[in-house]
Order: structure tokens, then C-alpha cells, then sequence
């Protein structure tokens, strides 16, 4: 997996198939770590877990 990351390019611009997403984000949501995760996929989670985070810290930094 760690070479396949290595050599794959553009993983923050190439989107994964959404079935696919939701299936590793349900996974993950339930402790477990699917095998075979595309790493596209997988920078897209990361993606869309970075501005899910951001959002709530803007609000919550606007309600102090």
C-alpha cells in the first residue's frame, strides 16, 4: 500500500467512485480498516474530514 501511494499520482485531485467512500467511511466509522482502500479514496476522506473540521472549529470559535 505504501508503494502504491508512493507512485500514484494526483490523489488530491482524482476523485474516488462516491460507493466506494461511503463504504470505507462507514467502515472506519465502525473501527474497522477495510483492506484494499484506494488511495484516492482515502485522500478524499481526508479532504472532506479537513473541512468538516475546520467548519466546526470556525463556529465554535465564533460562539466565544
Amino acid at each position: 500500500m505504501l508503494l502504491l501511494c508512493l507512485k500514484a499520482e494526483g490523489i488530491f485531485r482524482i476523485n474516488a467512485d462516491n460507493s466506494q467512500e461511503e463504504f470505507v467511511r462507514d467502515q472506519l466509522n465502525r473501527g474497522l480498516v477495510p483492506l484494499g482502500i484506494d488511495v484516492h479514496c482515502l485522500s478524499g476522506l481526508i479532504k472532506v474530514y479537513t473541512k468538516f473540521l475546520i467548519l466546526n472549529l470556525t463556529f465554535l470559535l465564533c460562539l466565544t
